[in-house]
């Protein structure tokens, strides 16, 4: 791996990172194990933190509400295509959403991370020292 690549990979991970330090959601939305179900059983409770009802959330992934259901009790599972748009509803990643990551990494988040890749080398690294620059203050204050 040449410097180049090994300094933009790092970059890319030092945001990333930033990120969740700093919007990740509090850890109450941090799902255990338990619902880690690839037949995403955790939708129920991102359906119910939302405040909809199977139907509500059918109409939005355009399934009936008794397919929603069997997805939540674990009965059936959806395609790809549905698990999608369910992420998409709850603005989750699909990984969430089947369990393979702990934390809630927003829209908004993954959004800020496009927009920084696609600057020049310089920006990025002006970015990348304000990022540790907060990221070490943060830290700081925390011990203190």
């Amino acid at each position: 791996m040449n410097e180049k690549t090994h300094s933009h990979f790092k970059c890319k991970w030092v945001i990333f990172y930033f990120l969740i330090f700093c919007c990740a959601e509090s850890e109450s939305q941090t799902r255990t194990s338990g619902l880690h179900k690839l037949a995403l059983s955790g939708g129920t409770e991102l359906r119910k933190q939302k405040g909809w009802s199977q139907s509500e959330l059918a109409k939005q992934i355009q399934v009936s509400r008794e397919i929603v259901g069997r997805y939540e009790r674990g009965d059936a599972v959806p395609s790809i295509d549905i698990a999608k748009r369910m992420a998409d509803v709850f603005e989750v990643s699909l990984d969430y959403l089947v369990g393979t990551s702990e934390k809630l990494i927003n829209k908004e988040m993954l959004k800020r991370i496009e927009e920084v890749d696609k600057m020049k080398p310089e920006e990025k690294k002006m970015v990348y020292a304000f990022l540790d620059a907060f990221i070490t203050k943060t830290k700081l204050q925390t011990l203190l």
